[in-house]
């Protein structure tokens, strides 16, 4: 019987859809092994662990001058449920279409005539780029929000939404899709 195929004989090899799958190519500084198994990607601690690593980046931005149904429209042709708000090249806040929904159309207000700076939310939270996710979640808890926009050098870059994965588990609240006081103030349970 010949030798198990797949990098050393211990275990099967890893199939390709496995995020744990060996990287492809020849040997380097950067894997390791695990249980004497064929290269295994290492990540640095510090990597897996900060806002770069689970932004979304190139954040879709717009005018605040732009009215609710451009916003709503560009929000429908870019794929994204989030925008960040700019006004005179600085950052404003930060839309979501949540927010274009409660806001605007809830208040039938006329979404033409309506600018999106009228419905940004007040006090953007924001993050740096190399902030862990631990203090990402705490902020989004203390500020009851779903969303950051991510900064780096002065500059937005990202968006980090409390749906991923990764922050789950990290802040008392940021389990549950409603913030606590959210659903109280709601009446609900």
């Amino acid at each position: 019987m010949g030798a198990p195929q797949g990098g050393g004989g211990v275990l099967p090899p890893w199939p390709d859809a496995s995020p744990f799958a060996p990287r492809r190519g020849g040997p380097d500084a950067s894997r390791g092994t695990r249980w004497g198994v064929g290269p295994w990607p290492i990540k640095e601690e510090v990597a897996m662990d900060s806002v770069r690593e689970i932004m979304t980046g190139n954040p879709t931005t717009v005018d605040g001058r732009e009215s609710v149904t451009s916003v709503a429209r560009t929000m429908r042709d870019d794929g994204v449920d989030v925008v960040l708000v700019v006004e005179g090249g600085a950052l404003r806040g930060l839309v979501s279409d949540h927010d274009l929904v409660v806001r605007a159309l809830a208040e039938a207000a006329d979404a033409e005539n309506m600018t999106v700076a009228e419905v940004v939310r007040e006090g953007l939270v924001t993050v740096d780029i190399d902030d862990g996710l631990d203090n990402v979640a705490r902020l989004m808890e203390e500020n009851a929000v779903r969303q950051v926009a991510v900064i780096e050098s002065g500059s937005p870059v990202g968006v980090v939404n409390a749906s991923d994965p990764r922050l789950q588990g990290r802040s008392g609240r940021i389990d549950s899709p409603t913030p606590e006081h959210a659903r109280k103030s709601r009446g609900g349970n």
